[in-house]
């Protein structure tokens, strides 16, 4: 039986028994209570990051330990839970208004869905309709929600961080769980010498740390947060290094690094703080877990994991170039451990090049979308920051997708992340998330607007600054050349009465 029908079955039992209809009278009831508090729909997207980090614990392919109460219900119908956060996001995402967003997508998201979608086709036109069909479910879901949604819900550059936040949240849900199976049932969550967590792989345990570091790097430095917030934080993010020193996963350290050395390039001060606070509260890890330092010779190991799995990627693509081996039915899609050991590999052997061209379409409109991010960082005040973690979190999973297969997962951490900074690159991308949209007119009143600002050309402008410009009735060039436009008079703007 096939992965997707086993978890089918097994969540169809379960909604036919007594405590399935009380969770699905539950589910509803929370659904409802989003009308009365739309704060809930970020409690379902932190819901959905961290359900989609956990194994499926009954397969005919591996069997794992019982977890503590919760915790292994969780795992084992984690999937279902996962929809279940997408469905419950549906209706917020379609009533919201659109407010003053003059885009809520952009091309390079409209394109990741496409791809993902063919991808989808080519499982159902390859013989494996019930993934494909899943796929389709999961992806059309994720674009009403994860696109679509958050495009109307991040009418702000602050709602972004909040986006931002469900992703550190989830982090810490997952690692606060780790940790407290560590403290009850250390083997539950180890694979012989290797860290696993919750997740039932080594690899995957370290993916996760590794989307992770990111975004609990970039609160913890944050301007805005509270205190005892960036102390969570950053305990949050000494753990998870512990934790991933722990599955000696080479993939996941080099995300990491990558991550951190991207967020920080231009913030080396906050580098040395935070670094050396983090640094301190992992070395009091690693005296409570001493066994997480056992494994650091596999960061360093010559041992080559990937050459004989990328050299057998390489034939299938040579055996079916043009529509690869999905399309064919050569290669067998039973067993998930087929997609893991390098994304655009598996694109073109399973897709051949009727894949891969659109995904290179997809790298392509993202690569200018984060130039033009790049281009827009000096007019972004305080929240450049984020514009760097967006650019840290896509280059670190680009890396890691040399070595892993996420891209073309379905209900996968690392996907929903890609998706969520997407959505925030979006929202900086759009001028009208700017808390003081509108604001030259009010600046121009207080005596805010200096006339030094008017130089320059119109030309030197990005289009839509120039475009929410036009539409404030002042020159695009002022407009740029205020030396922060979204934040530096926002006080000033607010007592304008706008």
């Amino acid at each position: 039986m096939r992965f997707e029908q086993v978890q089918l079955e097994v969540l169809k039992d379960f909604l036919l028994s007594v405590p399935g209809i009380i969770a699905l009278l539950l589910f509803f009831l929370l659904v409802l209570c989003q009308f009365l508090a739309p704060q809930l729909k970020w409690m379902f997207l932190t819901g959905l990051l961290f359900f989609c980090t956990l194994s499926f614990s009954a397969t005919a392919y591996q069997t794992y330990q019982l977890l503590i109460p919760g915790l292994e219900q969780s795992r084992k119908y984690g999937r279902s839970l996962s929809a279940a956060c997408l469905v419950a996001m549906v209706l917020p995402a379609i009533l919201a208004p659109r407010g003053r967003r003059t885009r809520l997508t952009s091309g390079a998201v409209l394109l990741w869905i496409g791809f993902l979608c063919l991808f989808a086709m080519f499982h159902i036109f390859g013989g494996n309709a019930e993934r494909g069909l899943v796929a389709l479910m999961a992806f059309a879901l994720a674009f009403i929600t994860l696109t679509l949604g958050l495009g109307k819900w991040m009418q702000t550059h602050r709602d972004a961080a909040t986006a931002i936040r469900c992703i550190g949240i989830s982090a810490l849900v997952f690692v606060f769980f780790c940790t407290a199976q560590l403290l009850i049932n250390r083997s539950a969550v180890m694979s012989g010498k290797r860290f696993q967590g919750l997740t039932g792989n080594p690899q995957g345990a370290g993916l996760t740390l590794a989307a992770a570091i990111p975004p609990l790097a970039y609160l913890v430095a944050r301007r805005g947060e509270g205190f005892f917030r960036r102390i969570i934080y950053a305990g949050t993010l000494a753990l998870a290094f512990v934790l991933l020193l722990w599955t000696g996963s080479r993939t996941g350290g080099l995300m990491a690094v990558v991550g951190i050395v991207t967020l920080y390039r231009r913030r080396l001060h906050h580098f040395v703080i935070v670094g050396s606070i983090v640094t301190a509260m992992a070395f009091a890890g690693t005296q409570v877990f001493q066994e997480s330092t056992k494994n650091m010779e596999r960061f360093t190991a010559p041992t080559n994991t990937r050459a004989e799995a990328w050299r057998g990627l390489l034939r299938e693509f040579q055996s079916s170039p043009m529509v690869g081996t999905l399309a064919t039915g050569v290669s067998s899609v039973d067993i998930p451990m087929q997609y893991t050991e390098n994304s655009y590999l598996v694109v073109a052997a399973r897709m051949g090049v009727v894949g891969v061209i659109p995904l290179l379409a997809v790298m392509f409109a993202v690569g200018r979308d984060l130039f033009r991010l790049s281009r827009q960082r000096r007019f972004l005040g305080p929240d450049a920051f984020m514009s760097d973690l967006v650019l840290a979190g896509l280059i670190s999973f680009a890396v890691g997708a040399m070595f892993e297969g996420f891209l073309v997962g379905i209900f996968t951490h690392q996907l929903y992340c890609i998706m969520i900074y997407l959505a925030v690159m979006n929202c900086l991308l759009d001028p009208a998330t700017a808390e003081n949209a509108g604001l030259l007119p009010a600046l121009a009143a207080d005596g805010g607007y200096a006339p030094e600002w008017d130089h320059g050309s119109d030309a030197d402008v990005d289009p839509e600054l120039r475009a929410a410009a036009a539409a404030m009735g002042a020159p695009a060039r002022a407009y740029a050349a205020h030396p922060n436009p979204s934040h530096a008079s926002y006080d000033s703007f607010d007592q304008a009465g706008h």
